[in-house]
């Protein structure tokens, strides 16, 4: 029964997280256009303008950019840190190795 309790408390994080994610939607739904979600194919490869030489134009709004940012950030850093808490579990030696674990942590930031 000890063995359960750390899958319990895992659990019981992802649907915690689950739940204030329906909430954060539902109290605010302006909130979905700004999650990354989808699939790529909104974004421009530049291989147009790699043949015909010519730049072509962005446009962006950087206040829309930076909230699509945070929020893909900061949901990166939520979903990763119970990948960081078992291997601290898992890891019975006095010392645990603190670089992998921010590894774990920055390389999922990095992807982004």
């Amino acid at each position: 029964m000890k063995s359960a309790i750390p899958l319990l408390q895992l659990s019981g994080y992802y649907i915690g997280l689950a739940v204030l994610t329906v909430a954060l939607f539902a109290f605010f739904p302006a909130i979905e256009k700004y999650v990354p979600t989808g699939g790529s194919e909104n974004l421009t490869t530049g291989v147009s303008e790699f043949m015909t030489g010519k730049a072509t134009r962005v446009d962006s709004e950087p206040v829309a950019n930076t909230i699509s940012l945070s929020i893909s950030l900061a949901g990166v850093l939520i979903l990763m840190l119970p990948v960081a808490w078992v291997y601290m579990g898992a890891r019975r030696r006095k010392g645990r190795d603190q670089a992998f674990i921010l590894t774990v942590l920055l390389l999922s930031l990095i992807h982004i």
